[in-house]
């Protein structure tokens, strides 16, 4: 089932996505299972009882409601994307191969990989949304970085750019090098209030092909939505980044957002070079 077809039930702005049956976030979730969280409380506290009575301490007692807390944070981050999937017709897997990337993010550090993938076609393009970790930096330093990727693969030629947020938001921080080495050399400067939300890099002469994809309309819908940065590489695959795992019902509905904004100004490019038929957005 294509997500983006008409009349498909949905509880969101979105045309055609379905996220009924979703949860709208870790609170509401959590909410559910309240009787459950009453008895973890309940016996954490015997606990800290008994080892007060026997001269222990009582911090310890407070493992098995960290332990409960963080097994159902998890439970919901687990079966978000699984709902999901579900709901609007995708496959899911918890892990497994996502295909060569050659995004930006894709080339840092070192132990990368990819969990709770949904994939499929979002109206005749193959569509990914997954977790993607890897590890970086050097010894007291090392550590692991989680983001969300959205990605949806044009299969043909399009103007490339980068949109990186301001450096103390930057999720691409480490890309500097990258940049330049995929040919990101030139920085623009876009109209109005872009500039405060977003950093642009493009190829050296390819300001007037960005522009035509990076509209006043679209700028407008991305000011609204700058916590994500957005790639658009040469080989016709756009990817959006999210600090973190995903765990809200309206951060599926932000990524949606800006696919169907940046989509509009990228199907004129794709249908000439693919001679389809235009097609609605």
């Amino acid at each position: 089932m294509d997500p983006s077809s008409p009349g498909q039930s949905s509880n969101s702005p979105i045309n055609g996505l379905n996220l009924d049956g979703i949860e709208p976030g870790l609170s509401a979730y959590l909410l559910k299972k309240w009787w459950q969280i009453v008895a973890a409380i309940v016996a954490t506290i015997a606990i800290i009882v008994a080892l007060l009575r026997i001269n222990q301490s009582p911090v310890v007692g407070l493992i098995p409601i960290i332990a409960f807390w963080l097994y159902l944070q998890s439970a919901y981050e687990g079966s978000l994307f699984k709902a999901f999937a579900k709901a609007n017709g995708y496959n899911f897997r918890q892990s497994g191969d996502i295909g060569n990337q050659t995004g930006l993010l894709f080339s840092i550090g070192d132990n990368r990989g990819a969990s709770e993938i949904v994939s499929g076609n979002y109206r005749q393009w193959d569509f990914l949304l997954f977790k993607y970790d890897y590890s970086s930096g050097i010894g007291q330093n090392r550590g692991i970085s989680t983001h969300t990727v959205m990605a949806v693969n044009f299969h043909t030629t399009l103007p490339a750019f980068v949109l990186r947020r301001p450096h103390k938001l930057q999720l691409l921080e480490e890309e500097g090098e990258s940049l330049t080495k995929s040919g990101y050399t030139e920085k623009v400067k876009l109209e109005g209030d872009f500039d405060k939300h977003f950093e642009v890099y493009i190829p050296p002469n390819s300001q007037v092909a960005a522009l035509s994809i990076l509209t006043p309309d679209v700028m407008q819908t991305l000011i609204a939505l700058d916590k994500y940065e957005i790639e658009m590489t040469i080989n016709g695959v756009l990817y959006i980044y999210c600090h973190g795992q995903i765990n809200k019902k309206q951060q599926l509905i932000d990524l949606y957002t800006i696919l169907r904004s940046v989509i509009q100004t990228i199907t004129p490019y794709v249908n000439r070079q693919q001679q389809l038929p235009t097609a609605q957005p």
